[in-house]
């Protein structure tokens, strides 16, 4: 399927943000790995 990383908000628990990044893009998987350790993003997948 197809694979998000989702944007948590630090605000509102168990509620997410907007979508950050797609990984159909070229370098969704780098930028996307970036934001989960840096604890920005949350990976899920579809």
């Amino acid at each position: 399927g197809k694979k998000f990383w989702i944007e948590s908000s630090g605000q509102r628990k168990g509620k997410y943000g907007r979508f950050v990044v797609n990984v159909l893009m070229p370098t969704g998987d780098y930028l996307g790995d970036l934001l989960v350790k840096a604890g920005h993003a949350v990976k899920k997948e579809y």
